[in-house]
């Protein structure tokens, strides 16, 4: 798939790594720190985003009333520079609560907290600055007296809002796209039995699913709607709770393509940044994970945490449909990160302690028993992985600044007894501190994962350790992410953090250097 502003398909290139793309709230995760507007402005009730790689982020607040933009280069970061632009609406209101603008930046629409939605047009598109007002339409129709929530189909032809009084979404069509004189109310969803003072709306781009957040009980609630638009067809599905994040949540941005969702508060005046991603939580009982691998046909899954966790997915390489088929087993605290042979008999799990610990199973992915303890040179030790035919391991080893990867050759095809050593290479000026590393299959790649980031390196030799060069590299919004893992086809790359396993797809966003 090409689409503008976006790379194609482009396997093992990590520069092209992006979010799967999956609106559920089971794949909630803040993987980008807050972006704090305190000091410029308090009681903030609203956001949206220029789709545009997100390179401008509006803000709309009560003290001051108006609406703040500020540019934005990195969202991995908590600073904001000054507001690049701002417009008062004072004259027109003192209680502000939702806008949204047209997709060509050049209209505005703002719901105040009574019953009137309010049209500006801009000279310059995105530029608030030059702001005009043009009309104003009441929406009384709909009995809601604290209005809050606005969002319009993406073609024009209907708008909606919620608010704390009526405990429903409200639905308008107009006539004319765009054209808010044309607006007929049409129905509403009640919302009651999940949030009493609704305060935050936003749907999927193709109005599948809408989110609803509130400060009743501080959460984001999703539903799926089965007719797309109505909502009268809407059936809740599933909520977070944000509380952590925001003690009142108000009003929310979802980016078009559902990959990230921004709201904000009006107690902490930060905006929130979530990744929709497809993601696993790991059970909450297990310790801290370590690593992950899946089989190659993406139906099994082990985690190290460490502990070892077998899963099992119903749906290759969909998280979502992974259940729990093993239970625990080797309960190590030095387990760091696992490898199989490829038909999932014997699995091979480095440890800090400087072993290499081989177990082997009658049934392919599964807990199995202990067979051998290998040492590799007394090193701490954190990944094993083998070339296509097992006749070579690769072991990575060292503590800072001390970080490499060491080659072994195998008499006997994955066989760690049989390893002797070949050769080394320090890897400490390319990366401070090693975590995992992942090799392509056909030994042309190496891939790294340091503190927040992946590193690609190339092999001037398949397999040749002493013949790598770095390449580019991956950042990840954290710098607390452990073990990764690609797929044999070079499309996904999943990485553990806390007790969350995501997932990204090797094929769209341009995140390199």
């Amino acid at each position: 798939m090409i689409s503008k502003g976006y790379k194609p398909v482009q396997p093992w290139d990590i520069t092209t790594a992006r979010y799967e793309k999956v609106n559920i709230l089971d794949a909630f995760e803040q993987t980008v720190p807050s972006l704090s507007v305190s000091g410029v402005q308090s009681f903030t009730t609203d956001v949206f985003a220029k789709e545009t790689n997100t390179e401008k982020i509006f803000v709309l607040g009560q003290t001051p009333s108006a609406i703040h933009a500020y540019d934005v280069t990195d969202l991995a970061t908590s600073y904001l520079d000054p507001p690049s632009g701002t417009y008062s609406l004072s004259g027109l209101t003192n209680a502000p609560s939702s806008f949204y603008f047209k997709s060509d930046g050049l209209v505005m629409f703002l719901l105040d907290s009574g019953q009137e939605l309010h049209e500006f047009s801009l000279s310059t598109a995105w530029d608030v600055a030059t702001l005009s007002f043009v009309r104003t339409i009441s929406t009384a129709a709909s009995s809601e007296g604290d209005l809050w929530g606005l969002q319009f189909r993406p073609d024009g032809t209907a708008f909606y809002f919620t608010g704390t009084q009526s405990n429903a979404v409200w639905e308008f069509h107009l006539s004319t796209a765009w054209d808010i004189t044309t607006a007929s109310y049409i129905q509403n969803f009640n919302i009651n039995a999940q949030e009493t003072q609704a305060t935050g709306l936003a749907f999927s781009s193709d109005g599948a699913v809408m989110f609803v957040s509130g400060i009743s009980n501080d959460s984001i609630w999703r539903y799926n709607l089965s007719v797309p638009w109505d909502v009268s067809s809407a059936v809740v599905d599933q909520s977070v709770n944000v509380e952590a994040q925001e003690f009142q949540p108000m009003g929310m941005y979802l980016t078009e393509d559902g990959a990230r969702l921004f709201q904000v508060g009006f107690i902490y005046d930060n905006i929130e940044i979530y990744n929709m991603t497809s993601a696993v939580h790991i059970d909450p009982d297990s310790p801290t994970a370590q690593g992950v691998v899946l089989s190659n046909d993406g139906t099994k899954m082990v985690i190290t945490n460490p502990n070892l966790e077998f899963y099992t997915l119903s749906t290759p390489w969909d998280l979502l449909t992974a259940t729990n088929s093993g239970g625990s087993a080797y309960s190590n605290v030095d387990n760091q990160n696992t490898s199989f042979k490829p038909d999932g008999l014997q699995h091979y799990v480095a440890a800090h302690d400087g072993n290499v610990r081989t177990y082997t199973s009658g049934t392919a992915f599964t807990a199995g028993t202990l067979t051998r303890i290998t040492s590799f040179g007394g090193d701490s030790i954190h990944t094993i992985q083998w070339n296509s035919d097992g006749t070579r391991c690769y072991v990575g080893f060292g503590g800072s600044p001390t970080y490499g990867i060491k080659e072994y050759n195998c008499s006997t095809a994955y066989n760690t007894a049989t390893a002797t050593y070949s050769r080394e290479i320090y890897l400490g000026s390319i990366e401070a501190v090693i975590l995992s590393f992942v090799i392509k299959p056909d030994g042309t790649k190496l891939y790294i994962q340091g503190q927040g980031r992946v590193q690609e390196l190339d092999f001037g030799t398949p397999w040749d350790i002493t013949t790598l060069s770095y390449l580019q590299k991956f950042t990840f919004p954290y710098d607390d992410y452990k073990g990764i893992y690609i797929s044999p086809d070079g499309l996904r790359l999943f990485v553990v953090r806390g007790k969350t396993l995501t997932e990204y797809f090797v094929d769209r966003f341009d995140l390199g250097p």
